[in-house]
């Protein structure tokens, strides 16, 4: 079986221009970069709920700013329910 390789009038490989995008940073450099997902698994009591519920106060308590203009920003957090999973 042989393979061919044909080439298609208006199309290339070249990606598509876009604009960078400058995520809002923490003032604390000590805390992760902002636009990241975390799964936290572990046995229940182990502390998932009160590492990401203290990652998140830091989050407040240091500030975040726009990079552009280094101006302070209004924290807004999106958080996702637990799964749970039960086995007989």
């Amino acid at each position: 079986m042989y393979i061919t390789e044909t080439s298609l009038k208006g199309l290339n490989n070249n990606p598509k221009p876009y604009i960078k995008y400058n995520a809002p940073r923490p003032v604390n450099t000590n805390l992760p970069p902002m636009w990241f997902c975390a799964i936290m698994c572990s046995v229940k009591g182990a502390g998932k709920t009160f590492s990401a519920v203290n990652l998140i106060q830091n989050y407040i308590d240091s500030g975040i700013v726009d990079p552009s203009d280094n101006e302070k920003m209004i924290p807004r957090v999106g958080i996702t329910c637990s799964i749970y999973y039960f086995y007989k």
